[in-house]
C-alpha cells in the first residue's frame, strides 16, 4: 500500500490528524511532520518512495520550509491541499485541491479528487509489470509441442477398415477376434414416398334412405308421457268414442 507523509504547520495539525485517520481507514500508511523541524527533514523526503501531502494553511505560505518541500519534492509525488485562499501557484504542478470547506466528511468533492490524485501517484511510483519473457517463450514452446502433438496423432492413425461385399470387416489382429458387422443401408425418400402416391380408395357407399310416408299425420305415435285426469275423462265420453269408431 502507499506511504503518505503529510507536511503541514501548526495550525493545520488539527486538520492533518482528521486526514490521517481517515486515510489509516483506507488501508494507507501515514505520518505526519508538521513545524521547522520538518526543514531537516527535507533531504530524506527528497530520496522516499511515497506521495508527499503539503497543506497550505494561513500560516504555511509564510514558512520558507513549506515552499522548500514544494520545490523539492518530484510533482509526480506532491498533492497540495489549501485550507483558504492564497495557496502558492507553482509551475509544473498539478491544480492544488481545495480542502477549505471540507468538514471531515468522505464522498464530497475534495475528497474523491484527493483518493483519485492518490491512485495516480501510487501508480507512477509502482507501475504495473510486464509479463516475463521466460514465461511468454514457455507458453510458445508449449503451443508448438501441441501442434506437433496434434499432427503426429493425425498420421498415425490407421486407415479405416475395408468394405468386403456390402459389410464393415472389424478384426483383432493380435487376437483374431472378430467378424462381419453387416451394413445395412436405410431405404431411401422415394422407396417409400412413391407408392403412398399410387393408393386409391374406394368411396364409402352410404345405404338408400327409406321411403317415408305420405301421411305423416295418419301415423300413430306412442304415447311418449303418462295421461292426465282430464284426458282420461275425455277419453270416456262417449260421443267421442262413437265418433272414433264411425
Amino acid at each position: 500500500m502507499l506511504e503518505i507523509r503529510i507536511v503541514c504547520t501548526h495550525d493545520a495539525l488539527k486538520f492533518a490528524a482528521d486526514l490521517m485517520r481517515l486515510l489509516d481507514a483506507e488501508q494507507y500508511s501515514v505520518r505526519i511532520s508538521h513545524g521547522r523541524q520538518t526543514g531537516n527533514q527535507l533531504a530524506q523526503g527528497r530520496d522516499e518512495k511515497n506521495a508527499v501531502l503539503l497543506i497550505w494553511s494561513a500560516d504555511a505560505r509564510s514558512q520558507t520550509y513549506m515552499q522548500d518541500w514544494a520545490r523539492a519534492i518530484a510533482p509526480a509525488r506532491l498533492i497540495e491541499l489549501a485550507r483558504g485562499p492564497g495557496a502558492p501557484r507553482l509551475d509544473h504542478h498539478a491544480p492544488v485541491i481545495d480542502f477549505s470547506s471540507w468538514r471531515g466528511e468522505r464522498g464530497s468533492r475534495a475528497w474523491n479528487t484527493l483518493s483519485e490524485r492518490l491512485r495516480l501517484v501510487e501508480r507512477a511510483l509502482n507501475p504495473p509489470k510486464a509479463p516475463p519473457t521466460q514465461a511468454i517463450a514457455a507458453m510458445g514452446m508449449a503451443s508448438i509441442a501441441a501442434v506437433a502433438g496434434a499432427f503426429m496423432v493425425r498420421m498415425n492413425t490407421p486407415d479405416a477398415p475395408p468394405l468386403e461385399n456390402n459389410a464393415l470387416v472389424l478384426v483383432d489382429e493380435e487376437s483374431a477376434m472378430g467378424g462381419a458387422l453387416e451394413a445395412v443401408e436405410p431405404p431411401s425418400v422415394g422407396d417409400w414416398v412413391a407408392p403412398l402416391q399410387r393408393l386409391r380408395y374406394a368411396p364409402l357407399r352410404t345405404p338408400a334412405a327409406a321411403p317415408l310416408p305420405q301421411d305423416i299425420a295418419a301415423l300413430e305415435l306412442p304415447e311418449l308421457r303418462d295421461a292426465t285426469l282430464l284426458e282420461r275423462l275425455n277419453s270416456l265420453n262417449p260421443l267421442r268414442l262413437m265418433a272414433r269408431n264411425e
